[in-house]
């Protein structure tokens, strides 16, 4: 006799944006946009009291998988509130909401030190092919 469901009916996974999942669409554009030149690698770490970090790497595969990171996210179980730590500010960022993580996540990836380091990578990548 089968086993019977005592789970009612289950939340799907699309119910949420998580920021995970807005970060591995990223790294799917830019993969794409470098024709694999580039690529993003995120990591997850657990941390103390049901928490997680998702750290955002940009990576040279030509470079020897060269990682440069550009922000971290932290969170528990709930993906929001998060806490955002981009590299290149003072402190960490408080994102509430979804739309505040929608929001902040083109600034990061658009700032300036980010730009500087894709075009480096870009660079040194082009550099690698050329002596081949």
């Amino acid at each position: 006799m089968p086993t019977k469901s005592l789970w009612g009916e289950l939340p799907t996974a699309d119910a949420i944006m998580t920021p995970l999942r807005m970060m591995r669409e990223q790294a799917n554009v830019l993969r794409q946009a470098t024709r694999g030149v580039l690529h993003a690698s995120i990591t997850t770490t657990p941390l103390p009291q049901g928490r997680m970090r998702h750290s955002f790497y940009l990576v040279a595969p030509l470079l020897n998988d060269y990682r440069h990171l550009i922000f971290s996210v932290e969170h528990g179980i709930d993906p929001y509130p998060s806490l955002v730590m981009p590299v290149q500010a003072p402190k960490p960022l408080s994102c509430p909401s979804q739309k505040a993580f929608e929001n902040l996540l083109p600034k990061m990836l658009q700032h300036p030190d980010t730009r500087k380091a894709v075009a480096a990578l870009m660079a040194n990548s082009q550099a690698i092919k050329d002596a081949a």
